[in-house]
């Protein structure tokens, strides 16, 4: 059966970390029964039984959607015992190491939470992958990751872009609901994460990084929401010979400021290798009228 958590138990579960970027795997119990039950809990608050009939209801929401699935579903009430790790979904990766490499995957045997915290360099930007708007791990009012989210690095975003790569499989996501947004976050320089790589779980073979940040970011690290309904614009030959003379911002891609003839600015654009420009998809740009691209300071 597919429930709706209470506001009650939603707010304990955004106390609790993640099992993996966007889903807790928890085990509760019902206030009618003695023993306890696993389930799986998307977005803190779309709760699925994880027993015979999981795969079956898991096509169920995706067919019918999230929203429209959780206006439906009946209240449920639980009582949370623990949130588990993922050895609970263990799965053995399917893809050969050469095919993770295609897609620029790593084939690493630790998830980052088996490493240990990190400190932030105060720039690096990282990306929250999510099949909701309103996804409950970013907290508006403070603009900042709630303990224990996690996150995928920019780097590895762009990767997932750049190789038309299934970011459902890359990330071992239990729903195969699309991946719609993408939230971006600049942690400051005493934050700290860990980072590893996604391990194989639900179905999937993972492979992408992950990064975990347990106690959170600080206020005011929450940049802005993108869509992921994106599309590349190539450059015109001379913009792309002045970025190739340019140092890269991270692995196969570099970001800009883009300055317009009539003065217009776009910032903190993406370019992947050197020649085509990420935009959103209700986004039109006349590449003709860009007086000069730069690369971000």
């Amino acid at each position: 059966m597919i429930y709706k958590a209470s506001s009650s138990f939603t707010e304990t579960l955004l106390e609790q970390p993640e099992t993996g970027m966007g889903y807790q795997l928890i085990e509760a119990k019902r206030p009618d029964r003695y023993s306890t039950q696993k389930f799986i809990v998307y977005n803190a608050e779309l709760i699925i039984d994880l027993n015979e009939n999981f795969q079956e209801n898991k096509k169920n929401l995706l067919n019918e959607g999230y929203v429209s699935m959780f206006r439906r579903s009946d209240y449920l009430d639980l009582s949370l015992s623990a949130v588990l790790s993922r050895q609970e979904l263990k799965f053995v990766r399917m893809l050969y190491e050469s095919s993770m490499n295609e897609r620029g995957r790593s084939s690493g045997k630790r998830g980052a939470d088996d490493n240990p915290p990190v400190p932030a360099n105060g720039k690096d930007i990282f990306v929250r992958l999510s099949a909701y708007e309103n996804d409950r791990r970013i907290d508006i009012e403070n603009k900042c990751l709630l303990n224990g989210t996690y996150t995928t690095t920019m780097e590895d975003y762009l990767n997932c872009k750049r190789y038309n790569d299934a970011p459902i499989d890359r990330y071992a996501l239990p729903n195969n609901e699309k991946i719609k947004w993408a939230f971006h976050v600049q942690p400051k320089s005493y934050d700290e994460y860990q980072l590893g790589t996604v391990q194989p779980a639900n179905g999937h073979n993972g492979g992408g990084i992950e990064a975990f940040f347990k106690n959170g970011t600080s206020n005011d690290t929450y940049l802005k929401k993108g869509s992921l309904l994106m599309k590349k614009l190539k450059l015109l030959e001379s913009q792309i010979q002045r970025l190739v003379g340019l140092p890269e911002t991270g692995m196969g891609y570099q970001k800009v400021k883009i300055t317009f003839k009539n003065g217009d600015v776009l910032q903190d654009m993406t370019v992947l290798n050197s020649e085509l420009l990420v935009i959103e998809g209700n986004q039109n740009i006349d590449i003709n009228k860009v007086e000069s691209i730069e690369l971000e300071k």
